[in-house]
């Protein structure tokens, strides 16, 4: 996979996830997975997807770097929530496998950003 692919399956996640286009979240994720949240660890696509339906709206995404080794990839963002206008950075680490995401970890920011 190229430099190139990793980059649009990470941007088509991180997009997905933050509009809420669930089907194309759904797309970028492999059948077995690791979601790790920060506490909550799926391990089932379609129960993470389903979770992401209840989950937060955000506004105004801004992908502030993505860095890749082979299948490792660690992306940073930015994103501000609909309701309280709260801006909230965050990173994640990612393996993709087959053009899939098979694991990811996630790091918020500890608090919100200025």
């Amino acid at each position: 996979m190229t430099g190139h692919d990793v980059e649009g399956i990470v941007l088509r996640y991180v997009g997905a996830s933050l509009t809420g286009d669930l089907g194309a979240l759904r797309e970028c994720l492999a059948d077995r997975v690791r979601l790790d949240w920060g506490g909550v660890v799926y391990t089932d696509a379609d129960e993470f997807v389903t979770a992401c339906d209840r989950g937060i709206v955000w506004e105004d995404l801004e992908v502030l770097g993505i860095v890749h080794d082979g299948d490792r990839v660690a992306v940073t963002y930015e994103a501000t929530n609909h309701d309280d206008r709260v801006r909230v950075r965050t990173s994640e680490l990612l393996r993709i496998r087959g053009g899939r995401i098979s694991e990811a970890i996630v790091a918020f920011a500890a608090r919100p950003l200025a």
